[in-house]
């Protein structure tokens, strides 16, 4: 069994340690990636990501390229083993201060890990410790966050908005 966190997985068998996800604090483009890479696939991890919302609203390029992330990540979304939750404008505070990835394997003989990355560098922290309390902040997230339904809700009306 395999999870993952902010912006990734819950629970799920993976496949062969590829990461489940990715945290959005930035544009939809890891999702986009993650979902050509493994999601489609038959034998595809379940895929939970929380995203917050001022990654929705963040142009980074022009308005029909993010209007595209966000018609992908909607369509993501609709993949079986999707789940997308937005963590909305008021959600209020949550613990976290910034983006990680919880990799999980299948084989119980590897751990699972969680990987945080920055400008300089990335950490990955091994140790039942910091998956426990990466997957306590994950849980929190998603308590926070809209339901998978009135996300993409809230994704659709922000495509609208980038139609204009």
């Amino acid at each position: 069994m395999g999870r993952a966190a902010y912006g990734s997985l819950e629970r799920a068998g993976v496949a062969s340690g590829i990461p489940m996800g990715k945290c959005l604090n930035f544009p939809m483009g890891n999702i986009v990636t993650v979902h050509k890479a493994i999601l489609t696939r038959p034998e595809a991890p379940d895929a939970w990501f929380v995203v917050n919302e001022a990654a929705l609203h963040n142009v980074i390029g022009d308005r029909p390229l993010i209007r595209e992330q966000l018609e992908r990540v909607l369509e993501s979304s609709e993949l079986p083993s999707v789940t997308v939750q937005v963590l909305p404008f008021d959600s209020g505070t949550y613990p976290t201060t910034g983006s990680f990835t919880m990799l999980g394997f299948p084989d119980p003989e590897d751990p699972d890990i969680v990987y945080r990355d920055g400008i300089t560098d990335a950490v990955y922290l091994e140790g039942e410790h910091h998956v426990r309390e990466y997957t306590r902040a994950f849980d929190g997230l998603r308590a926070a966050a809209l339901s998978p339904q009135r996300s993409a809700q809230l994704i659709k009306s922000i495509v609208k908005e980038y139609a204009t």
